[in-house]
């Protein structure tokens, strides 16, 4: 069994052992797609309004999006889904 440890904004470490940090990251390159679908992450509204500079909405939109995926998670885990 591998015991992962760590967070998303600092360390992520498998049995102790790191295996990605913050300060080692070399970045990404965003590459722009012209027809991105409608699942692409620049479409989250949250998103959209941090950009705008609304906190207090992109706070209250990031938690209702966060209160559907637990919802949906719930529903599936009730159906007997596999992705619970």
């Amino acid at each position: 069994m591998v015991k992962i440890t760590g967070s998303w904004l600092e360390e992520i470490a498998f049995n102790s052992v790191p295996y990605w940090t913050l300060k080692d990251d070399k970045g990404f390159k965003v590459i722009e797609e012209e027809n991105p679908l409608p699942s692409d992450v620049r479409y989250r509204l949250d998103l959209q309004a941090l950009a705008r500079g609304d906190l207090e909405e992109a706070q209250r939109l990031k938690e209702e999006m966060e209160e559907n995926q637990r919802n949906d998670r719930k529903l599936r885990k009730s159906m007997g889904g596999a992705l619970h």
